[in-house]
């Protein structure tokens, strides 16, 4: 399963989350899952509610 822009990935141990802004290459396999920092594999939570056009949402300042 390769990237797709609009998709969130999410981790089941801290809560972090990443969503992808830009699909990979049509010829680009992946078979794994984003790790997070804190070492945990995240997990596909589909498509986000913005669909295939993401716009970068203003989170305030990062930690």
């Amino acid at each position: 399963m390769s990237f797709e822009a609009g998709q969130v990935y999410a981790c089941s141990n801290c809560g972090a989350e990443i969503q992808v802004t830009r699909s990979a290459d049509a010829g680009m396999a992946a078979d794994m899952n984003p790790m997070c920092a804190c070492g945990q594999e995240m997990n596909s939570q589909g498509a986000s509610a913005q669909g295939a056009n993401p716009q970068r949402q203003s989170q305030g300042p990062m930690a």
